[in-house]
C-alpha cells in the first residue's frame, strides 16, 4: 500500500488578485499569508491539501504551463461565474 499523497501545490502568477478571484469561482476561499520576509501570498486548503499561489518573481518563474482539475458540483454554474 502506498502512504505518499499530495499535501501541496504552488502556482507563481503575475497577478494575484487576478488569480485569487478565479479560483474563488471554484468555491476555494483563500487567506492571506507572510512566512518570515518572504513574499504576501493567498493559500486555501482541501482536505489535506494546501494550496497556494504567489506572486510571480520573473517571466521565468511562471508556472502558466501547470494543470490542475477541480471536481464541482455544477459546472454549469462555474462557467458562468468565470464568464
Amino acid at each position: 500500500m502506498n502512504t505518499t499523497s499530495l499535501n501541496l501545490v504552488v502556482l507563481r502568477v503575475p497577478d494575484l488578485a487576478r488569480a485569487v478571484a478565479f479560483y474563488a469561482c471554484f468555491g476555494l476561499a483563500f487567506t492571506k499569508h507572510a512566512h518570515g520576509k518572504g513574499p504576501e501570498h493567498y493559500a486555501t486548503e482541501l482536505g489535506t491539501l494546501v494550496f497556494e499561489l504567489y506572486p510571480q518573481s520573473s517571466a521565468d518563474a511562471s508556472t502558466k504551463h501547470t494543470r490542475l482539475g477541480f471536481q464541482v458540483a455544477n459546472a454549469s454554474a462555474v462557467l458562468n461565474e468565470l464568464l
